[in-house]
């Protein structure tokens, strides 16, 4: 004889399914490394990306690769440098050389016009001096002295205005060579600003979440 028993009633039914987590992060990196370090553990709080903030770090990737190009990039940073500096004495050579030029060319203009105005003297006086021989008042030989006076200052004035002539073609490629210099200056920075560019004073990689939200 069965005696009836109070029991729980328990029914078993086996169904298809899976497990996801409350929520997911992505992990993106841009370069391929080794991890070396990673600070979350499981059951933090990750914060994904917000205003000028990258979110939580999640880990940092040791990239060899990026030491090598680490050492190249130093060294073409510091070529650059030292190009700028170059291209920056150049710079003030060239300006020193145009500023001498310039007051060698005032110079001469000046000495031009003394010249002009000795040759204008001597004119005036071998005029007086021929009417003076012409009547007989003075001999030949004064008239001849005063004709050598007149042709060596006619000389003079025009060896000045060559001298003009040279100088202020010497000032034009002068100008020229400091223009040159300047476009230099402007180049070698531009090889610097190519040098900073990417990273120099890393080699590793620090990945953060690109969003985080319930799912």
């Amino acid at each position: 004889m069965i005696q009836p028993q109070r029991k729980p009633l328990v029914r078993l039914i086996e169904l298809p399914g899976r497990v996801e987590a409350y929520e997911v992060t992505p992990l993106h990196a841009k370069a391929t490394g080794y991890v070396i370090r990673i600070p979350v553990d499981v059951g933090d709080t990750i914060r994904g990306p917000g205003d000028n903030e990258p979110g939580t770090l999640l880990c940092e990737l040791q990239v060899p690769e990026l030491k090598e190009e680490l050492a190249q990039k130093a060294a073409a940073v510091a070529q650059a440098e030292a190009e700028v500096l170059q291209s920056d004495a150049s710079v003030r050579v060239a300006e020193a050389a145009v500023r001498s030029a310039q007051a060698k060319v005032v110079e001469a203009q000046a000495a031009i016009k003394r010249e002009e105005s000795q040759y204008v003297r001597w004119q005036s006086e071998f005029q007086r001096v021929s009417q003076l021989t012409e009547s007989g008042a003075l001999t030949r030989k004064v008239a001849d002295e005063t004709r050598a006076q007149r042709d060596a200052a006619d000389a003079a004035r025009k060896v000045v205005a060559a001298r003009i002539v040279s100088m202020e073609a010497q000032e034009q490629e002068v100008a020229a060579n400091l223009e040159q210099a300047r476009a230099d200056a402007v180049a070698t920075r531009s090889r610097l600003a190519d040098a900073q560019t990417g990273p120099r004073n890393q080699a590793a990689v620090r990945v953060f979440p690109l969003e985080a939200g319930p799912r």
